[in-house]
C-alpha cells in the first residue's frame, strides 16, 4: 500500500512538472513570437542612397564652430546663433547637415534626452516608453516621403553612439520628427507649448504690406534652445527656402520660401490617435519647397494625413493674403483673413470646428482664447504695426490692459519660454530672427534675395536687425531669473524652510503657480495649514488652464479633510 501511494504521489509530481515545463514552453513561444512580431512591424528600412563626391568630402573649419563643405557651411554668428547653407540631393543635404553639425547634434540630443529623463525619472517607464513610441510610430516611414527620409538618413549618419540605448541612430532621428506630435497628443501641456502669431497687412502694416510674427513656445529645458540655427536650403527639386531649427531636425516649424510663402504652426488639442501619420513638421517642410501660393498649400496639406491637430499659419507674397489652415486627423477647415489682420492660438476658428466637442473644451480649459484677446487688444493699440512694434508685441510679458498676471504665465504673449521668435516680411523676402533668452535678445535680419544670389555667405544684415529688449535690464526681469532657479530649489529641497517660501514670493509675486509651488511644498512637510493659505492665494489669482485650476481646488479641499481630522 505504501509503495503505490509513493507511485501516485510520482505521477500526480510528473504531472505537475509536465504541466509547468508546458506552460514555461507555452509562454516562451508566445513571448518569442511577439518579440518576432514587433520586430518586424517596428523595423525601419533604410532609404536606398548613393554616394557622390559631395558626401564623401570633408569639413574644413573656417573659424571658430565654423566650417564647410563644398559650397556648404555652418558659421557661427553670435553665441548660441548659427547660419547655415545646403545645397544638393536629400541625401547630400542628409549628410553634409550632419557632418557640419555633428557636435551641435550631440549637445541637442543630450539636451532632450535629459529633459526626458526629468520628466520621466523611472528608467523602467522610459523602457517603457521606448517600446510603445516604437509601437506607436510602426508606420510612421510609409507617411513620410522618400527624400525626406534619405535627407533624416544622412543625418543619422554622423549622430552620436552615445545614444544608442534610444535606438539605432536612423531609427531614433527618424522618430524624433514626431516627438512633437506624440508630445502633443498625449500630454496637456504640450512639453510646454502654447505659441501664439499673427499676420497683418494693408493699412495695419507698417509699410502696407504683409507682415507676419510669430512665438514658438516650445520648452524642453533650458540646454535645448542654447543654439538656434537659420538653415538655408537649396534642394535639386521645388523652391529654395530658408527655416529656423536645431541640429539633427529637418522638419519645419518656422519658415519661407523665395516665393515669399512664409508658415509656422500652432498646435491644438487633439485626441489621443491609434498610430503616426505624417509629423506635421515634415508637412510644413513640403509646402515650403513645394508651394508657391495659398492654393498650392492648401493642396499638399489636404494630400496628407496628419496624426494630430495644428493649425498652419501662411503668409503668401503672390496672392497678398494670409490664412489658417486648420487640420486634425478627420477634418481640415480654412479661416482666413479678417480685414487687415489675421490671430493664430492655439484652438480653431473655421466653421468647421466651430461646433467640435474637442475644439470647445479646448477653448473652455486652455489660454488660448486668452491670449487671442490679448494679442487683439495689443494690435488695436496701435495703427500701423512696424517690425519694431511686433517684436514689442511678441515680447509683451503682462495679462490684458496690462495687467501683472506673472511673469511665465500661459496667459501672456510673451511666456519667457520661447525657443525662437520671427517676424516675416513675405514680399521682401525678409526674415529677422531673435536670439537668446528667450525672444528678449536682438533679432538678426536675413535677406533671403541675398541668400540665394550671392556667394560671399554674408547674409546676416546687421542695419536692419532690432535691438534686445531693455527689460533684460530690469530688476524684474533678474528676479524672474531668481525664481527659476528658487523653483528647481523647492522641488529638490528636502528640508522645510520659511526664508526660501520668502524668497520665492519675492521673486514672482503676481502669478498663482508661484502660490501652488509652495503649497506643494508645504504638503511635503505636512504643513497642511501653510499649504492651504498658499493653494487659496492661488486660486484668487490669473490661473492659466482650466486643469490647474481643478488641481488647485482639489488640494484646497485635501488639505481642509486634512486640517478638520
Amino acid at each position: 500500500m505504501a509503495e503505490g501511494k509513493m507511485k501516485r504521489s510520482t505521477t500526480k509530481k510528473s504531472r505537475r512538472l509536465r504541466r509547468l515545463l508546458y506552460w514555461l514552453t507555452g509562454t516562451f513561444v508566445v513571448l518569442f513570437t511577439l518579440v518576432v512580431v514587433f520586430y518586424f512591424v517596428t523595423k525601419v528600412h533604410i532609404p536606398e542612397v548613393h554616394e557622390t563626391d559631395l558626401t564623401k568630402m570633408d569639413r574644413n573649419s573656417i573659424g571658430e564652430d565654423s566650417y564647410e563643405i563644398g559650397r556648404n557651411y555652418l558659421k557661427k554668428i553670435k553665441p548660441g546663433m548659427f547660419e547655415m547653407y545646403l545645397e544638393g540631393s536629400p541625401y547630400e543635404i542628409g549628410v553634409v547637415n550632419g557632418k557640419l553639425t555633428s557636435e551641435l547634434n550631440f549637445f541637442q540630443e543630450k539636451a532632450f534626452v535629459d529633459q526626458i529623463k526629468i520628466l520621466v525619472p523611472s528608467r523602467f517607464v522610459v523602457n517603457k516608453l521606448k517600446y510603445f513610441i516604437g509601437f506607436f510610430n510602426r508606420n510612421l516611414e510609409d507617411h513620410i516621403p522618400l527624400e525626406y527620409r534619405k535627407e533624416i538618413y544622412g543625418i543619422s549618419q554622423f549622430a552620436s553612439d552615445s545614444f544608442d540605448f534610444v535606438a539605432p541612430k536612423y531609427h531614433r532621428m527618424l522618430n524624433y520628427h514626431a516627438a512633437h506630435d506624440i508630445g502633443h497628443a498625449v500630454q496637456d501641456k504640450n512639453l510646454n507649448t502654447g505659441c501664439t502669431s499673427f499676420i497683418v497687412n494693408g493699412k495695419r502694416s507698417g509699410d502696407g504690406k504683409l507682415l507676419l510674427g510669430r512665438n514658438f513656445d516650445f520648452y524642453s529645458g533650458d540646454s535645448f534652445a542654447k543654439n538656434k540655427i537659420i538653415c538655408f536650403v537649396k534642394p535639386q527639386k521645388g523652391y529654395k527656402y530658408a527655416y529656423i531649427t536645431w541640429a539633427g531636425f529637418t522638419g519645419i516649424v518656422s519658415g519661407m520660401n523665395d516665393q515669399g510663402l512664409c508658415i509656422t504652426i500652432n498646435a491644438s488639442k487633439s485626441e489621443i490617435p491609434s498610430s503616426a501619420k505624417t509629423p506635421i513638421s515634415l508637412l510644413v517642410k513640403e509646402i515650403l519647397q513645394y508651394a508657391s501660393n495659398l492654393k498650392e498649400a492648401k493642396a499638399i496639406a489636404a494630400k496628407r494625413e496628419t496624426f494630430v491637430s495644428e493649425s498652419l499659419l501662411i503668409a503668401s507674397a503672390k496672392d497678398k493674403d494670409g490664412l489658417i489652415i486648420e487640420k486634425s486627423p478627420g477634418k481640415t477647415g480654412y479661416y482666413g483673413m479678417n480685414g487687415t489682420k489675421l490671430i493664430c492660438p492655439n484652438h480653431y476658428q473655421s466653421d468647421v470646428f466651430k461646433e467640435d466637442p474637442v475644439n470647445l473644451k479646448n477653448i473652455e480649459e486652455s489660454s488660448s482664447f486668452y491670449r487671442l484677446n490679448r494679442m487683439d487688444q495689443l494690435i488695436e493699440q496701435k495703427k500701423s504695426i512696424s517690425v519694431n512694434d511686433a517684436a514689442t508685441i511678441l515680447r509683451n510679458p503682462y495679462g490684458m490692459d496690462e495687467q501683472k498676471i506673472g511673469l511665465g504665465n500661459e496667459k501672456c504673449i510673451n511666456q519667457l519660454i520661447c525657443h525662437h521668435a520671427v517676424i516675416m516680411q513675405p514680399e521682401n523676402l525678409i526674415m529677422h530672427v531673435s536670439s537668446g533668452p528667450y525672444n528678449l535678445g536682438e533679432f538678426m535680419s536675413f535677406d533671403l534675395k541675398n541668400v540665394f544670389s550671392t556667394k560671399d555667405h554674408n547674409y546676416y544684415i546687421p542695419a536692419v536687425s532690432i535691438d534686445q529688449d531693455t527689460f533684460l535690464q530690469t530688476e524684474e526681469y533678474l528676479k524672474y531669473v531668481s525664481f527659476r532657479k528658487l523653483k528647481q530649489e523647492l522641488n529638490r529641497s528636502e528640508r522645510y524652510s520659511k526664508k526660501i517660501i520668502e524668497e520665492t514670493i519675492s521673486s514672482n509675486p503676481n502669478y498663482y503657480y508661484t502660490y501652488q509651488l509652495i503649497a506643494d511644498y508645504c504638503c511635503r512637510f505636512n504643513k497642511f495649514a501653510s499649504a492651504l493659505f498658499f493653494y487659496k492665494k492661488a486660486a484668487g489669482l490669473e490661473i492659466a488652464t482650466g486643469k490647474e485650476r481643478d488641481y488647485i481646488e482639489e488640494r484646497i479641499t485635501f488639505c481642509r479633510k486634512i486640517l478638520t481630522k
